[in-house]
Order: structure tokens, then sequence, then C-alpha cells
């Protein structure tokens, strides 16, 4: 049963349940990170253009994590 699972299990299942939303949320973190390197060095236009990136994926990952939730109830 589930209930049992150890937490490692559980995260194992949850991942395979629903792996975009992980896949999502480095997505989100990577070019959060890109575009603080970008504001380091001063190149406005990458860095602006890193944060709009870092709004879609993180949109995308709620939309995954809604989905996912509404389909697996």
């Amino acid at each position: 049963p589930a209930e049992l699972d150890s937490p490692k299990d559980k995260l194992w299942r949850k991942l395979k349940k629903e792996p975009l939303v992980p896949i999502g949320c480095l997505l989100t973190c990577g070019a959060l990170i890109v575009a603080s390197n970008h504001l380091r060095k001063g190149n406005r236009d990458a860095f602006n253009r890193s944060l709009r990136w870092r709004i879609y994926f993180q949109g995308l990952t709620v939309v995954a994590a809604a989905g996912g939730a509404w389909y697996y109830g």
C-alpha cells in the first residue's frame, strides 16, 4: 500500500506519475540561473530573454501540475 512507502519510494512514484512537473521545475531553475549569470555580466538583453524563458517554463510547470491533478483526481 502507498501508506507504507518510504519517502524515497513515494518520491519515485510521484516522479513516474507526473514527470513533466519536475522537468519543468528544473527548466525554470535553469533559466533563472542563466538569467542571474547574464545580470552579473551586464548583458541586459540576454538577461531579459532568460527571464522570459523562466516565465514560460514556470507557466508550463503550473499547467502540467494542474493537468496532473485534474487527470489523477
